[in-house]
């Protein structure tokens, strides 16, 4: 688990050890319980950005790189946009309240190049929210996301006698990353339900590969299940909705209602070819 993952980890180990509801045992009848087999003939999850809020854009990459900021010094205030801010807030609303993931379309990537392009990622995140970190990675192929709550669902349906572990935690592995004085894992409920909303922390893998440390208990039979079947749920080319990234789009998912992977990508081996992707882990200003 690289910082930025084990960052987000603790964030959610603070926010799911808070008191819930008891566990939710109907379906939820919320936006963000999309199935993708609804979604992927549609384009109403797509923000097309207009030529003047480019411009905009453009004006507030010019304006940093006149003063000659770095990227730490760059807030909402060294990067405003005036008339876009309204419709960036929408974003925000869509992530929190509504179906969970968007995608912002036209950046001109082509014409700033990685740095500019950079920049502008992390201006349009300071009116998103507050930047917790930032990682380049040049592989993955088509993206595939899957709603939480939709995966919960059809988990209620098929085994609601599994349900209630989700709100019991599993050990996450860190992978190495934790500080010298801190345990080599931690403990996750990947589901917290409170105020009629479900949260969701799943990362599979991370729990497997937990299981490596002695100190971590074992696995009971309906535990593998648990975690076995729930993954089996969320590939369900029902449920899933893949997209392909063109030069520009910003992919935006709330990561408490939307889980991600991408498929397997070789790139180009010549430097100038290769895909450029950015990540920015933000807390929400809503």
């Amino acid at each position: 688990m690289d910082a930025n993952h084990l960052s987000f980890a603790a964030q959610a180990l603070r926010y799911f050890r808070r008191d819930h509801d008891a566990p939710c045992r109907t379906p939820i009848d919320a936006a963000c319980a999309w199935r993708g087999a609804d979604l992927v003939t549609r384009t109403d999850w797509i923000e097309e950005l207009a030529p003047d809020e480019i411009e905009e854009l453009d004006e507030a990459r010019a304006a940093v790189r006149a003063r000659g900021l770095g990227l730490a010094a760059v807030g909402r205030a060294e990067f405003p946009l005036p008339a876009l801010a309204e419709r960036i807030a929408s974003w925000s609303r869509e992530l929190a309240d509504g179906r969970g993931f968007l995608l912002v379309r036209g950046l001109p990537v082509e014409r700033w190049g990685d740095d500019d392009s950079a920049l502008v990622y992390w201006g349009i995140g300071q009116h998103l929210g507050e930047p917790g970190a930032q990682s380049t990675a040049r592989s993955g192929g088509v993206s595939r996301i899957v709603s939480s709550v939709s995966v919960y669902d059809e988990l209620l349906r098929r085994r609601p006698d599994l349900v209630d572990r989700l709100y019991e935690p599993f050990a996450l592995d860190t992978r190495d990353e934790q500080g010298e004085t801190q345990r080599p894992f931690l403990p996750i409920p990947p589901c917290r339900f409170a105020n009629g909303r479900l949260r969701t922390f799943w990362h599979g893998d991370y729990f497997r590969s937990a299981l490596r440390h002695p100190e971590v208990p074992r696995w009971t039979p309906r535990e593998a299940e648990l975690v076995a079947l729930y993954e089996e749920i969320a590939s369900d080319p029902d449920l899933v909705l893949e997209m392909q990234f063109q030069p520009g789009d910003v992919q935006l998912i709330s990561n408490h209602t939307t889980l991600h992977a991408r498929s397997a990508y070789d790139d180009w081996p010549e430097p100038a070819r290769r895909r450029h992707l950015l990540r920015l882990w933000l807390s929400l200003a809503i």
